[in-house]
C-alpha cells in the first residue's frame, strides 16, 4: 500500500490516478508521498494531473513541492465511500501553464458520503488561469500562507457541508 514518488517527472494524459483497491475495498491509498516531481498532463487537456476516484478511503497523502503543470487543475478528489478519508497534505506546490479554466486547482468533492477530514493545503501558488479550492464535505482543515492568483475566478468555494476550516495568509 506504500507508495512514495520522488524527484521525477511523469507526462501522462493522466499522470497519477488513484482508485479503489482490489483487495481492500474500503481503502484506495494509505501512505502515499509524491515529491520534488512535475506532473504534466499531455492529452486530455482538461484532465486533472491527480484523479482520486473510486469508492474507498484516502488517507495519509502527502505532495510536496510538486508542479501540477497543464491539464485541468492539480488534484481533483471525486471518489471517496462512507468510510472518511483524512490526513492529505499539500505543500509548497504549484498549478502552471493550465488548460483548463472552469476546472479547480484542489477540487476535494467527494461523491460518497465519507467525509473529508485534516486536509492542509499550504505554501502553494495556483495559476491565475484556474479556480482556486473548492471544499464539498470537508471538516478540521487549513489553508495557509497560499497564492490563488486570480481576479475573476472564483478563488475559494466552500459550502454548507464543510466545516472547522481554518484560513490563514492567504491571498486571492
Amino acid at each position: 500500500e506504500r507508495v512514495h514518488i520522488r524527484d521525477c517527472q511523469i507526462d501522462a494524459d493522466q499522470p497519477i490516478s488513484i482508485e479503489a483497491n482490489p483487495n481492500l475495498a474500503a481503502t484506495m491509498r494509505d501512505s502515499c508521498s509524491i515529491e520534488s516531481s512535475t506532473l504534466v498532463v499531455t492529452g486530455g487537456l482538461t484532465n486533472a494531473p491527480v484523479a482520486i476516484s473510486g469508492n474507498g478511503a484516502v488517507t495519509n497523502v502527502h505532495f510536496m513541492n510538486v508542479n501540477f503543470v497543464r491539464g485541468g487543475g492539480g488534484i481533483l478528489f471525486s471518489g471517496g465511500g462512507t468510510n472518511p478519508s483524512y490526513d492529505i497534505v499539500i505543500e509548497n506546490c504549484r498549478n502552471e501553464q493550465t488548460a483548463g479554466t472552469t476546472q479547480y486547482a484542489y477540487d476535494f468533492s467527494p461523491s460518497g458520503a465519507g467525509q473529508i477530514q485534516n486536509v492542509i493545503i499550504k505554501t502553494c501558488y495556483v495559476d491565475g488561469n484556474l479556480n482556486g479550492i473548492r471544499f464539498r464535505n470537508v471538516a478540521y482543515s487549513t489553508i495557509a500562507d497560499c497564492l490563488i492568483g486570480s481576479a475573476t475566478k472564483t478563488n475559494l468555494n466552500f459550502d454548507a457541508t464543510c466545516n472547522y476550516i481554518t484560513l490563514q495568509n492567504v491571498y486571492s
